[in-house]
């Protein structure tokens, strides 16, 4: 929270947060969703590095996977949170 509280300090145009979930309990998790949710909804540009796939398809509008450092995929979050194959493809998990 001080983390998105400082980077907003500067009025950016654009938050960029890597991997924000990391090692918090599930409660501080939520609470920084709704974080993020208000952010977007007051026209804040957000963008989400994050493994959590259940925090970012919850999130996100669009999902872009890498694969060494290149675009692999640019999907629809909903198709990602969705779609197993997807996930196996390119998080391998089923």
């Amino acid at each position: 929270m001080l983390a998105i509280a400082r980077a907003l300090l500067s009025n950016p145009r654009l938050l960029v947060m890597d991997e924000p979930s990391e090692g918090l309990a599930p409660t501080i998790v939520d609470h920084i969703a709704e974080v993020f949710r208000s952010l977007v909804a007051d026209g804040q540009a957000v963008l989400l590095i994050e493994q959590n796939l259940r925090f970012a398809t919850d999130l996100c509008d669009r999902i872009l996977f890498m694969v060494n450092g290149q675009i692999a995929a640019d999907l629809p979050a909903e198709k990602v949170a969705r779609d197993a194959q997807v996930q196996e493809k390119y998080l391998g998990v089923i």
